[in-house]
C-alpha cells in the first residue's frame, strides 16, 4: 500500500515537473518572439503575463507535490528501509 502511494506521488510529481518545463519553454518562446520583433502591444503583454502565471501555478503545484512526497516518506520510514534493503539484495 505504501509503495503504491509513493508510486502515485512520484508519477504525479514527474508529470507536474514536466508541465512546469513545458510552461517555461512556452514562456521563453513568447519572450523570444517579443524580443525579436519588439512588440509591446497590450495583448502580447497580457499573454506573457498569463503564461508566467500558469508557469508559477504549475511550479507551485510541483513544489507542493514534492513536499507531500517528503512527508509521505518521513511518515513510513520502516517501509522505506525495507524497500531499500530489498532493492539492494536483488542486485
Amino acid at each position: 500500500m505504501t509503495l503504491e502511494k509513493l508510486k502515485i506521488i512520484r508519477e504525479a510529481l514527474e508529470e507536474a515537473e514536466e508541465r512546469v518545463a513545458r510552461f517555461q519553454e512556452r514562456h521563453d518562446r513568447i519572450l523570444s518572439h517579443i524580443m525579436a520583433s519588439y512588440l509591446t502591444n497590450a495583448e502580447v503583454v497580457e499573454a506573457l503575463a498569463g503564461a508566467r502565471q500558469n508557469m508559477n501555478q504549475a511550479l507551485d503545484f510541483a513544489v507542493e507535490l514534492r513536499s507531500i512526497q517528503f512527508k509521505t516518506i518521513r511518515s513510513f520510514p520502516d517501509a522505506i528501509y525495507m524497500v531499500s534493503d530489498t532493492t539492494n539484495t536483488q542486485g
